[in-house]
Order: C-alpha cells, then sequence, then structure tokens
C-alpha cells in the first residue's frame, strides 16, 4: 500500500441504490483489475477499462471526470490524450 494512502475502512459488498461507474486499469497498483471488477459486479456498476493505463489519477496525467447520465448512455472525459471518451 502507498505510504500516503488512506484507508477508509471496509468497502461496500451490496449493491448500490443508484446507477454508478467503475474506471479501472490492468495494471494500477492500488487496486488491482479483479478487485475493480468483483466491486463493479457487486455494486451493479458499469465497469470501463483502460487497458495498461497505471494508477488513475492526477498525477498520472489524467483529469477530472465529467460525467453526464442519460436514460441510455453516459459521457466520461478521463483523459484527453486518446483515452475513451465515451461508454454506452
Amino acid at each position: 500500500m502507498h505510504p500516503d494512502a488512506i484507508h477508509f475502512g471496509a468497502m461496500l459488498q451490496k449493491r448500490l441504490a443508484f446507477p454508478s461507474l467503475v474506471v479501472s486499469s490492468l495494471n494500477d497498483p492500488q487496486m488491482p483489475c479483479e478487485q475493480c471488477r468483483h466491486y463493479a459486479t457487486v455494486w451493479g456498476s458499469d465497469l470501463i477499462d483502460l487497458g495498461h493505463a497505471g494508477q488513475i489519477n492526477v498525477a498520472s496525467g489524467f483529469g477530472p471526470v465529467s460525467l453526464v447520465t442519460g436514460s441510455s448512455a453516459c459521457s466520461i472525459e478521463i483523459n484527453p490524450t486518446g483515452w475513451p471518451e465515451s461508454c454506452r
């Protein structure tokens, strides 16, 4: 665990009561992709896998995430330099 990481306690292990999205990376050292898949399934969340993107944070070059929800789609801008910009 990174020395600056904050422990927030146990992760919720039940379906969320609202739409949600989990964005993951295959090689994030803080959250293995298998764990992201587990939480997305348990929470009933959609999952976006960015491939080998490393840790997904501002220090890694990822900007703020903007979500626009609708009845059947969402828009997400994670990194303007080529990562996926939308999900359906």
